[in-house]
């Protein structure tokens, strides 16, 4: 075994150059970044690596976390860092180092967050009652005419059983009836009809029919945002879409907070850090959204607002950057160069980040991982 192997090998650092494999597709992958990292790992981080990715498989939250980390893993390396795993070799504090000449070290910690942090209606719950709504919603569709309903509960979408079925029962005989229900204990739904021509639902083919459009069609149609909807429909022919609220507000943003927090306290604050904040079940094309907000309005969004304050703090001075990411696709390119076909592969993902304008490298160009 050469030397730089043996290096690598107990020290569990990673090259940058292992970005340069024909490869290099695999790498982006999460099973060949598994692969490919624990061949370089000494035997107690393969182990810990090992343990994470089966405590992963049994948990109701899965393999994101882990995911995300290896993606970010995997940037670094193609911006030329070499990275040094610290969370699996030492067996705690932050996830990983990042090192390029000269002298550049970043100490990096990956947060993956749910959407539903905070919020009053999580997905989960929102699934568990479609299962009971979609019956209700296959009856009495309309030819040429897309039903939308807007379900608004006091407080939160309780799993409780009886809660479910009286939501649900509620919201059914809303479609029935083709008209607005209130009701103070459950909840109170609106009804509208649309026509189906101009609408997202009017395509020829289901594939085509993507659920950011049919959100932000309900959003122009209503003019407030209804958040996730659950859907059924028969393209050109009918559509039943639904969506459910809370009258109170989220709390999204402090959730978020405390996660910073303690992802700043996980740094050593011997070098700069970067936190990376991945949102699960939010869009990439809701994450541009959000970056793109204050152009287009002029005034700073609240996630702004929430890391400026995070900055504030003297405690947080070591940290360098935050990266708010939403989950990306893999997006395969071919090219012909001369007689060769050359293929690539790579995440088309969004980053929303920030620099923390209070940190002595900030404006040092070496210092940014993310551009």
């Amino acid at each position: 075994m050469s030397y730089a192997k043996r290096y690598h090998r107990q020290t569990g650092r990673l090259p940058s150059a292992l970005m340069a494999k024909p490869d290099i597709g695999l790498l982006y992958g999460f099973a060949g970044m598994i692969t490919r990292i624990c061949t370089r790992l000494p035997s107690t981080a393969k182990q810990r690596l090992q343990g994470r990715v089966r405590g992963a498989l049994k948990d109701n939250i899965g393999l994101t976390p882990l995911a995300f980390e290896m993606r970010t893993i995997a940037h670094f390396m193609a911006s030329g860092f070499e990275i040094e795993l610290h969370d699996l070799c030492s067996g705690g504090a932050y996830d990983f180092l990042a090192a390029k000449p000269p002298g550049v070290e970043l100490e990096v910690e990956c947060k993956s967050v749910s959407a539903d942090l905070g919020r009053k209606i999580h997905l989960l719950r929102q699934y568990q009652l479609g299962g009971r709504l979609w019956p209700l919603m296959r009856a009495g569709e309309r030819p040429g005419i897309v039903r939308l309903v807007v379900a608004s509960v006091p407080d939160r979408l309780f799993p409780a059983h009886d809660f479910m079925e009286a939501v649900a029962a509620t919201i059914g005989g809303s479609l029935e009836a083709g008209k607005s229900v209130a009701r103070e204990g459950c909840c109170s739904v609106s009804y509208c009809e649309l026509p189906i021509s101009d609408s997202p639902f009017d395509c020829p083919s289901p594939p085509n029919i993507a659920i950011d459009d049919v959100i932000e069609y309900c959003n122009s149609a209503l003019g407030y945002k209804v958040g996730q909807v659950m859907m059924v429909f028969a393209p050109r022919q009918s559509a039943t879409v639904v969506a459910v609220r809370s009258r109170k507000k989220d709390e999204f943003l402090q959730g978020v907070y405390r996660q910073l927090r303690e992802a700043a306290r996980q740094l050593s604050a011997s070098r700069p850090g970067v936190i990376c904040v991945q949102f699960r079940n939010v869009t990439s094309v809701e994450l541009r959204d959000i970056a793109g907000e204050p152009a287009a309005s002029g005034t700073p969004t609240a996630l702004q607002l929430m890391t400026n304050k995070f900055f504030d703090s003297a405690a947080r001075s070591h940290v360098h950057t935050v990266a708010y990411v939403a989950p990306g696709r893999f997006v395969g390119r071919r090219s012909i160069l001369g007689d060769q076909m050359h293929s690539e592969i790579k995440e088309d993902a969004v980053s929303y980040y920030f620099a923390n304008k209070k940190h002595p490298l900030v404006d040092d160009l070496q210092w940014q991982a993310f551009k």
